[in-house]
């Protein structure tokens, strides 16, 4: 799996800067399944950026990359998919344009 984003990615914690971000927060996911042999966790991609077409161009370049990602067996990760496209969700104190899409995975138990 190989992505174009050119944004440095942050986990779970939000800096005040740069502004152009990419985020993965880890979220809620699904029950694991009935035979305990995956898990389901859930995760956010959050990109913020100076102007609307970056921010809105990375998070479509993350979505293509991650959703329904294929040749994915090799790995722990059995699947993700997208649970929407991804959606502008306003602007935030600083003026910065903000997209967010949320994701399903199911990842092989350790």
């Amino acid at each position: 799996m190989q992505s174009d984003v050119t944004l440095p990615v942050y986990i779970d914690l939000v800096p005040p800067q740069p502004d152009d971000i990419m985020l993965v927060k880890s979220m809620q996911g699904r029950k694991p399944d009935q035979g305990h042999k995956y898990d389901r966790p859930g995760f956010q991609l959050f990109c913020r950026a100076k102007t609307h077409n970056i921010a809105r161009g990375e998070l479509f370049k993350a979505y293509k990359a991650l959703h329904d990602a294929p040749n994915m067996s090799a790995t722990f990760v059995v699947d993700i998919y997208a649970m929407h496209s991804p959606y502008f969700a306003g602007q935030d104190d600083l003026g910065r344009y903000v997209y967010v899409q949320n994701y399903h995975s199911e990842i092989v138990r350790e």
